[in-house]
């Protein structure tokens, strides 16, 4: 996919299509279960004017600094039931379904996480809220872990799903930014 911003009423709802910053997330949260993203790639074709930092954390090693600090937290965040994200719908219409899970989980031998710091449209079970709460305290804290870059033309990045920020940015009407983003259903 394309990614930049637009004015385009149905797409630029959607916050990676603005020049908003984006809180840490994994890609595909809101996906089912059985179309999870476990990898994804990004190419720059055209910079922002400025801004458009990228952050990343390896999720294994998140996971080990949160089950440091608090293992029952490192625990919750497991529950089955930990994060919902609603239904979209437009007009009546489901768009996508509800999608509900843990935020860390096992899959194929490997640690998967499914997250987002939105906090609009994503619903935690009351015996979670501390859990995530300490969760974004690790990822705002940073670490000799958290790895930052700004993309210039014709870089990219091929990773398993993880963890992931961006900051604002300005743009230059003339010449946008442009990202091209692939995901995929299986790791590196």
């Amino acid at each position: 996919s394309h990614i930049t911003p637009t004015s385009d009423k149905q797409q630029g709802e959607f916050i990676p299509y603005t020049t908003k910053p984006i809180g840490w997330h994994t890609d595909g949260y809101y996906n089912p279960l059985e179309q999870r993203i476990r990898s994804f790639s990004l190419f720059c074709v055209n910079p922002a004017s400025s801004g458009g930092e990228n952050s990343w954390l390896d999720n294994d090693i998140l996971y080990i600094l949160l089950r440091q600090q608090n293992p029952e937290a490192a625990d919750l965040l497991t529950r089955t039931d930990a994060m919902t994200i609603p239904a979209h719908s437009e007009n009546g219409k489901i768009l996508r379904p509800k999608s509900v899970g843990a935020i860390f989980m096992p899959d194929h031998n490997q640690l998967y996480l499914r997250y987002t710091q939105r906090k609009k449209y994503v619903q935690f079970t009351d015996e979670v809220v501390a859990a995530v709460a300490l969760l974004d305290d690790i990822l705002a804290k940073g670490s000799a872990y958290h790895f930052q870059h700004l993309m210039a033309k014709n870089q990219g990045i091929i990773c398993n799903n993880v963890i992931h920020k961006r900051s604002g940015f300005v743009d230059d009407k003339s010449n946008p930014r442009l990202l091209l983003r692939g995901r995929y259903f299986v790791r590196v």
